[in-house]
């Protein structure tokens, strides 16, 4: 890949000023590749893969983010890829087709966090995105202490800060 071709896939995924609040990034995995059990990516003749993790505080609606990313050789790869591995679902989180951003290929998925403290039950989200030659997946969990839920609407918003990031091809 041209150097150029890097810095434009580092740039695609989302950054502080996106995020907001006081998100701190601890993990990024950008420049990883896909996992070595991931075939389709592999067959597909993925480009890059690799993730990012935002910590925010406890009482925020989100306090974990994982922006993970999916590069393809084109749309069509793209789409085959989304379509796989959405068809695999989220383990213990149930679908919500009732949930759509305009103009915007999305599949959601909610429902409870593993308990990362001690009893509580936080609201876990993930949004799959089809954008272009990339697929994203945006896997958000809500703080123990949050003063305000995860919701949907705050989902959306993400998302279509990390679709507006998928560079025009």
């Amino acid at each position: 890949m041209p150097r150029g071709a890097l810095g434009v896939w580092h740039a695609s995924f989302l950054d502080a000023q996106d995020l907001g609040h006081q998100f701190l990034q601890v993990r990024d995995t950008r420049m990883q590749g896909a996992e070595p059990a991931d075939a389709a990516f592999e067959r597909l003749q993925g480009r890059f893969a690799g993730d990012v993790l935002w910590i925010d505080g406890n009482d925020g609606p989100i306090w974990r983010l994982v922006e993970s990313r999916w590069q393809l050789p084109d749309a069509a790869s793209a789409r085959t890829y989304f379509d796989q591995t959405v068809a695999r679902g989220v383990p213990d989180l149930q679908p919500r087709p009732d949930l759509e951003l305009p103009g915007l290929q999305i599949a959601a998925f909610s429902g409870s966090a593993p308990a990362f403290f001690v009893g509580t039950k936080p609201i876990r989200m993930v949004y799959f995105l089809l954008v272009g030659n990339q697929v994203v997946r945006l896997d958000a969990i809500q703080g123990p202490d949050a003063r305000t839920k995860l919701y949907p609407a705050l989902m959306g918003q993400l998302a279509l800060r990390a679709a507006a990031r998928v560079p025009a091809q």
